[in-house]
């Protein structure tokens, strides 16, 4: 599994059969998934469900695929498994405005805790 919002602020990069790809954050992307299944959250819950149209949904508005079944036989043959954690990443960017999420309990132990 590979998990980097590194390649744009908060794009996703994930891993089909060997091959990676970026998915990106974009307002279009945010609203069209928005739009898609009634919200971000509504998403999140169906990647947790290993809803396996969702993520082929997900992975073609975050590539700017048109047409979702060039991505589906990917999708299926990869398993959804690994596709999971990346997937839920990039949900969580775009409702944050494309920008990764910083977890506050997570700076306050960095502040805490030197050794994290």
């Amino acid at each position: 599994m590979t998990i980097n919002s590194n390649p744009g602020s908060g794009d996703v990069l994930i891993k089909l059969q060997e091959e990676e790809f970026t998915l990106k954050c974009s307002l279009q992307a945010a609203m069209a998934l928005s739009a898609a299944d009634g919200g971000i959250i509504r998403l999140t819950n169906r990647v947790r469900d290993f809803d396996v149209g969702v993520y082929i949904t997900i992975i073609s508005i975050g590539l700017g695929k048109n047409k979702p079944k060039d991505v589906a036989e990917r999708v299926y043959s990869n398993g959804m498994l690994e596709l999971q954690v990346p997937l839920i990443h990039y949900l969580t960017n775009l409702a944050n405005g494309g920008k990764p999420f910083e977890d506050p309990a997570d700076e306050e132990e960095k502040k805490t805790n030197p050794l994290v």
